[in-house]
């Protein structure tokens, strides 16, 4: 059981047992102001990370000096060991992500639109929010055209940051954002050819909203046995969609209840050859003038969820809905207008493979943004617990934050550990995903290739670690 008293700023009055307790303590008290001197260091001279939009400065301070965590020491909280500078950089991002989340955030704090509402709103208010929302967040053009014209790497890592820093701000907003705009962007641009460019630069200019129709009601993981089917028409040269029965319809997909004007149709392509197999398509949903289904298309919402209820969730049924043959994303499998099926691919598998490549992207946005969440929860946690007072050892005296007690450290300290962990995890595991697909877009062969050949290729990255040393930079 720790001396409680020693922990008291004002120690008149105490009585020591003894003159080593007395020393003790007097040594801990010293120790106490060193702390504070370096913490004002810390916050007023050497400056953490993070992004000043009012001066452009790359530097913020990791916390301001005013609020309930003013009288806090660096590395004890006035009153324990906890650091929460070290706490706030090893489960915050590395320094160019932190400049891209601070900017973000700075610029959407300033607008009321973004505000969290003081009442949960119902359903078609959180719909018609996140709606709006959208339409705002690419008013302020975050992504600049010259991170279109960056490599695959470096454009889905900026893309994957700009999610993560909406999903900070409204969760809807980041599912609404990452469907609508990147996810389908991305798959356009790795998976389609010129031709359907267009349709990624007219979703990161706000003019269209799409859906991703991979799941049915029958099927999702097995991605195989996937029944919505595209039969090729050479007569007038378009693709021909049918669900063939209840089964088969695209089912649970984001932004294609009320709001998505196009949909990326995922069917099994059909020409009189035979079937090839699962292929992406850019499918017309709704007239985006009045919002109206296009004939041939059974559709509508799903109704309330247990949770992202901005989300409008919706299914569809297709019925001898017809499509341009351009509107096939043709990267790797392509039809001619006679109806010649032609492929780069001499193994079906492969040809699924790449479909679905571009897809897993959405799962590691997935994984970032729980991370993130994590972070965010236990960080307001363990401030909360720092600055909530609650008994003391001397009923009249000072008493003690909530994080001094064993019970609320047991609760609270294996998240931040798994918040560090997996921080740590997630940058990684995102730069070598990346670097795969990169690679399969250039066209290496990545069958045989696992994280150690890709080790070998650059030294560099077995030693380099993309986090710096807490304590430097606190200190």
């Amino acid at each position: 059981m720790p001396r409680i008293q020693r922990y008291k700023k004002n120690t008149t009055g105490l009585q020591y047992k003894c003159n080593n307790c007395q020393k003790a303590d007097e040594r801990e008290q010293g120790e106490i102001k060193e702390l504070r001197q370096k913490t004002r260091q810390s916050l007023y001279v050497h400056k953490a990370r993070g992004f000043d939009s009012n001066t452009g400065d790359t530097t913020r301070y990791l916390m301001p000096p005013w609020g309930p965590m003013q009288d806090f020491a660096l590395g004890r909280l006035g009153l324990t060991w906890f650091n929460w500078c070290a706490e706030s950089i090893c489960i915050g991002s590395r320094q160019t992500t932190s400049m891209v989340l601070y900017k973000v955030w700075k610029t959407l704090e300033a607008d009321e639109l973004f505000h969290t509402p003081q009442l949960t709103p119902v359903s078609d208010e959180q719909k018609r929010r996140a709606a709006l929302q959208l339409i705002r967040y690419h008013q302020y053009k975050f992504y600049t055209e010259g991170t279109a014209n960056n490599n695959y790497k470096r454009k889905t890592r900026t893309i994957l940051t700009l999610n993560e820093a909406i999903a900070g701000v409204n969760m809807n907003l980041s599912v609404k954002f990452a469907l609508g705009v990147s996810l389908f962007s991305n798959t356009i641009l790795s998976l389609g050819t010129e031709r359907h460019h267009h349709f990624s630069r007219a979703a990161w200019n706000g003019e269209l909203l799409s859906a991703v129709a991979l799941t049915e009601v029958g099927h999702g993981s097995n991605t195989k046995q996937l029944r919505t089917t595209a039969t090729y028409d050479p007569s007038s040269q378009q693709f021909v969609i049918n669900t063939p029965d209840f089964q088969a319809a695209k089912c649970w997909i984001g932004n294609l209840g009320k709001t998505c004007t196009y949909a990326l149709v995922f069917a099994q392509l059909i020409t009189v050859d035979g079937s090839h197999g699962l292929h992406a398509f850019v499918v017309p949903i709704r007239d985006p003038t009045t919002f109206l289904p296009y004939p041939g298309l059974i559709l509508g919402d799903i109704g309330d969820k247990a949770g992202l209820n901005g989300i409008d969730n919706g299914f569809i049924m297709f019925q001898n809905y017809r499509i341009p043959r351009e509107n096939l994303l043709n990267r790797t499998s392509d039809v001619t207008a006679e109806g010649d099926y032609e492929t780069s691919f001499s193994n079906p598998e492969q040809q699924l493979g790449a479909a679905l490549e571009n897809l897993s992207a959405g799962r590691v946005g997935i994984m970032q943004e729980s991370v993130a969440t994590l972070a965010s929860a236990i960080t307001i946690a363990i401030r909360y617990s720092a600055v909530r007072r609650q008994f003391g050892p001397d009923p009249d005296g000072e008493e003690l934050p909530i994080i001094e007690y064993e019970m609320q450290q047991w609760r609270l300290f294996p998240y931040v550990a798994a918040a560090c962990a997996l921080r740590i995890f997630i940058e990684s595991f995102i730069d070598q995903y990346l670097e795969c697909v990169e690679m399969s877009h250039s066209g290496a062969k990545l069958a045989h290739l696992d994280v150690q050949d890709m080790v070998k290729q650059d030294p560099a990255k077995a030693t380099a670690h993309p986090w710096p040393n807490p304590n430097k930079a606190c200190w």
